[in-house]
């Protein structure tokens, strides 16, 4: 699961997701709203928690073209997540560590009751704040491509 723009330190706020055609199965989409991770982290794994909202760490898209310096969670009163794993740049052990971490926690709750599994059916929208849930979607059967086929816009509001 991840964020789409984590590379961007003002991202757009809203994504747009438009199924033109679903697979006959899988597909789903996959949902964890930050609220809820934080609240798995607290109870399962505060070091992890106390790493993600205190180290910074660097999420690049491109040679330098795009780049967000910051913690992973950011809290404040509307708390936001950044998160790429391919695209976070782990320049020293404790950044790899902690990713490492993070990404076999994520793994781990990905079939747990805190992510959200939702199928879109051809024709369905839905739209979403980037930065407050990680989302991802789970393994599709499609036969050839344009078998399922999903449009994504991204809106900024401010």
């Amino acid at each position: 699961m991840h964020t789409d723009n984590a590379w961007f330190a003002d991202p757009a706020e809203i994504n747009f997701f438009v199924m033109q055609k679903q697979a006959e199965s899988g597909g789903e989409q996959t949902i964890y709203p930050l609220s809820r991770l934080q609240e798995d982290l607290l109870a399962e794994n505060r070091s992890l928690y106390e790493d993600l909202i205190s180290i910074p760490v660097t999420i690049q898209k491109g040679d330098d073209e795009y780049q967000n310096h910051t913690p992973i969670i950011v809290e404040h009163t509307q708390p936001r997540i950044f998160w790429n794993y391919y695209r976070t740049l782990r320049d020293n052990k404790d950044i790899d560590n902690m990713c490492e971490q993070f990404f076999r926690f994520l793994e781990k709750k990905e079939s747990s009751s805190s992510v959200i599994k939702l199928r879109a059916e051809s024709g369905d929208c839905f739209a979403f704040n980037d930065s407050r849930l990680l989302h991802g979607r789970l393994a599709f059967n499609a036969q050839k491509p344009r078998d399922r086929v999903l449009y994504q816009s991204m809106w900024k509001l401010k």
